[in-house]
């Protein structure tokens, strides 16, 4: 019985004559199959797009609930400051607050209540809600009608006032119970996205390979056949151009979509620190304001008219809420970074910090003229993220900030000499190391975190400078 080597040797002319059509059908096999390959690499891609579409979506939706909880709570805390103030110093201009927040709490709690009737919490009763949101408009109006009666004797109402803390103290709670819940649905849709985009790298790399596999096959086949082979090439050629018009066209939407998204995330921290610069200025304005009326209104009483423990516990708690009122303005803007620059703003920052801990620090900024406002508002908030993780893991007792130019880059640097950290107990995406490094990418700079067990851990920022300013130094 002949082997298969001898087969392939034998002079048969017929077997001869059919092998072109057998190499052929391989080849055309092997092409259907790729491009069955790349049908459903696009139909997949088409697939996860529409999903992407979806989530992102609903994505937009649970932000703008949250944005309107938000708002109703805002609401609600302008309902409670009128009142208070205008029972504190009978001034009608409170009023104005108390009667704007009454106005659109009567459409925008409705509303609220609808649109998360069917997407809230499931431990959350709208019920208990509505009994809350009704005793604290009562409760409010009673504080007014209280102080029209009695005018200033309605200060010493305490039931009313305990009762309205009392009550809005729960709306905050419940309110909270909404926000978590959208903040939730948030990290669920973001780990959807994620999901879907693993899916489609994961069918694109096994197209891929399938594709290669088969390119490999038809270049054998056309090494053995060059009749076929002259076709062939022509085709592969042909396949190379589409398959890099496809990739020219992916790079480009890819870049699109990252400079989308480099965009809506400064977009996102741009507008967030407008709140917080929104916020800031009415805690400065509104509650520094209510705490000023009552040290005012507390001067203006006759020296005996409270106990001695009352008056020293009453000047005490005005002085914590002044204090309060200021440091958490202070915490949402720094209004020195505003007046006086980056190395004030740290300064003074540092020192807060000496208060309630028992590192030393070290604040050293040079050349920060060269820096933009938002620069600036980058290396604070970067700042504040290391020294908070410091203060909870690091065990340090220095710290050292500095600033300076080197050639055309900006170099800024948080060092410790704490325990430093161990790599294998970093957390795959941990929200503080993220935070720093995607600040800095925002400014177009980049983020390093060097540390080793023991040995401290040292944060640096290197931002390019623009050329003009760094031909200025």
């Amino acid at each position: 019985m002949p082997n298969a080597a001898s087969i392939d040797h034998s002079p048969v002319p017929e077997k001869s004559a059919a092998r072109p059509s057998r190499y052929i059908r391989l080849v055309l096999t092997a092409i259907a199959v790729s491009t069955l390959g790349v049908l459903i690499s696009s139909w997949s891609a088409y697939a996860n797009l529409t999903k992407v579409s979806e989530v992102t979506l609903q994505r937009g939706r649970a932000w703008a609930a949250l944005n309107h909880i938000t708002e109703v709570l805002s609401e609600f805390k302008d309902v409670e400051t009128g009142s208070r103030g205008f029972v504190i110093t009978g001034e009608k201009a409170y009023l104005e607050p108390y009667h704007d927040g009454v106005a659109k709490l009567a459409t925008s709690y409705p509303a609220l209540k609808e649109a998360l009737q069917t997407s809230g919490p499931s431990n959350f009763s709208w019920g208990s809600m509505d009994q809350l949101f009704a005793e604290r408009l009562l409760l409010a109006s009673e504080v007014i009608a209280s102080r029209q009666k009695l005018d200033a004797e309605a200060i010493n109402n305490l039931q009313l006032f305990n009762a309205g803390k009392a009550s809005m103290d729960a709306i905050r709670v419940n309110f909270a119970v909404l926000s978590n819940f959208q903040l939730q649905r948030i990290e669920a849709i973001n780990a959807e996205v994620k999901r879907i985009q693993q899916h489609s790298q994961l069918v694109t790399a096994a197209v891929s390979a399938l594709t290669a596999m088969l390119s490999v096959s038809i270049v054998l086949l056309i090494i053995r056949e060059r009749a076929v082979r002259m076709g062939l090439e022509a085709e592969l050629r042909t396949s190379n151009a589409n398959l890099e018009m496809k990739v020219a066209t992916r790079t480009t939407e890819l870049s699109e979509a990252n400079a989308r998204l480099h965009n809506f995330a400064a977009e996102q921290d741009h507008a967030i620190e407008q709140e917080r610069r929104r916020i800031s200025r009415e805690v400065h304005d509104q509650i520094g304001q209510v705490f000023t009326a009552i040290q005012l209104i507390f001067k203006s009483m006759p020296p005996n008219r409270l106990a001695l423990e009352q008056d020293r516990a009453l000047t005490q708690a005005l002085e914590i809420g002044v204090k309060s009122a200021r440091r958490i303005t202070a915490e949402l803007r720094p209004p020195l970074l505003d007046d006086l620059g980056l190395s004030a703003a740290l300064s003074h920052f540092t020192d807060d910090l000496k208060q309630s801990s028992s590192l030393s620090y070290s604040v050293q900024i040079e050349n920060e003229d060269v820096l933009s406002g938002p620069q600036k508002l980058m290396f604070f908030r970067v700042t504040q993220e290391a020294c908070t993780n410091i203060l909870r893991h690091a065990r340090a007792s220095e710290i050292a900030i500095c600033g300076q130019t080197e050639m055309d880059i900006y170099v800024f640097s948080i060092k410790d000499n704490g325990s430093g950290i161990d790599p294998a107990n970093i957390r795959i995406g941990s929200m503080g190391l993220r935070s720093m490094q995607e600040r800095a990418s925002l400014m177009g700079g980049v983020c390093s975190i060097q540390t080793n067990p023991g040995q401290g851990t040292l944060v640096e920022i290197r931002l390019p400078l623009p050329c003009s300013e760094a031909e200025a130094l």
